[in-house]
């Protein structure tokens, strides 16, 4: 266990594997989370229409799906609130790097810096190969990664929809 690991803990925080009962949690996590950080970064439009029912219901139907490859955990802060989560899955990349990938990692402003997002890692990837999608100027998310063993592959796509670029980290080859 890193230090930030253990520091989040100590603090209070608890990473566990999500429920059906968690997706309003994560629907509100998941659009605040973009909400706080993606502004400049990504198309302003797709951050205003984001919607926390609709991200919920999405989540739900994830979490409630039979033998889903999906593996969920959330961050809940002393208080007893959902304040960050990682979704895991199956890699999606035709030239797949690795078998699985982080598909998502939201941490509410409230808690960056405690070492939650440390632990969600921790929890859902441990030191195991994985690769990640990341907006190329998230330069935040990017040196959290690289300190995590997560490094750029080359490959970079323009993701029409958000108007941003992603890169492609990965770790383990």
């Amino acid at each position: 266990m890193t230090s930030r690991v253990a520091a989040a803990k100590q603090a209070g925080y608890v990473v566990r594997d999500a429920t059906p009962a968690d997706a309003d949690g994560i629907g509100a996590v998941h659009v605040g989370a973009w909400r706080e950080t993606y502004p400049g970064m990504i198309a302003q439009e797709v951050i205003d229409s984001l919607d926390e029912r609709a991200r919920a219901a999405r989540w739900r139907e994830w979490l409630e799906q039979p033998g889903s490859p999906l593996r969920v955990v959330v961050g809940v802060d002393p208080g007893g609130t959902i304040v960050g989560m990682l979704c895991l899955g199956p890699n999606r990349d035709d030239d797949s790097p690795a078998e699985q990938e982080v598909w998502a990692v939201n941490v509410l402003d409230s808690a960056k810096g405690t070492g939650l997002a440390d632990a969600l890692l921790d929890e859902a990837v441990g030191p195991d190969p994985a690769s990640m999608w990341v907006l190329q100027e998230n330069r935040r998310a990017r040196a959290f990664y690289a300190r995590h063993g997560f490094a750029p592959d080359g490959r970079s796509i323009y993701d029409e929809r958000l108007q941003a670029t992603q890169v492609r980290l990965v770790r383990g080859r």
